[in-house]
């Protein structure tokens, strides 16, 4: 089995510098050997970026709120990680960012059959361009079949 490792790092995107000398915070997630980087949607100045501990200095203006928002995206993305991997989820970094502005949806959500019936109505609008009727109707007795048990 493969050692999972998920660390959440918070950077400055100086290239992105704004017209009051800003610029903004990223969230970085790695997972084993993929990265991934999203803005946060907080800016800090340069100077009063620490890069060590990944915070704005305290003497800066709206130190305590900009801090406490990284330190709760940090928090939120470890117990995401956690909630995936209960419901069943192979955690990747991409799936993190995704869980964390809230585009995955739950395991428990939809069934099996559920799954099935979107694939063939899917499939449904593919027949002629590049799905056969024979194939199409194979999936729709499946789901049928198995409906029915």
């Amino acid at each position: 089995m493969e050692k999972h490792c998920t660390v959440v790092h918070f950077s400055l995107r100086k290239s992105k510098q704004n017209k009051k000398g800003e610029s903004p915070i990223e969230i970085s997630i790695s997972d084993n050997k993929e990265r991934v980087y999203f803005s946060s949607g907080k800016y800090a100045n340069v100077n009063d970026w620490n890069t060590t501990k990944q915070l704005v200095k305290s003497k800066a203006k709206d130190a305590n709120l900009i801090n406490g928002f990284l330190i709760q995206a940090r928090n939120k993305i470890y117990e995401l990680e956690i909630e995936l991997i209960k419901n069943g989820f192979i955690v990747t970094a991409s799936l993190l960012r995704d869980a964390y502005w809230g585009r995955v949806e739950k395991l428990s959500d939809k069934t099996l059959l559920d799954i099935m019936s979107m694939h063939n109505d899917e499939q449904e609008k593919m027949v002629v361009i590049n799905v056969s009727k024979a194939t199409y109707w194979i999936s729709v007795f499946i789901l049928i079949t198995k409906s029915t048990l």
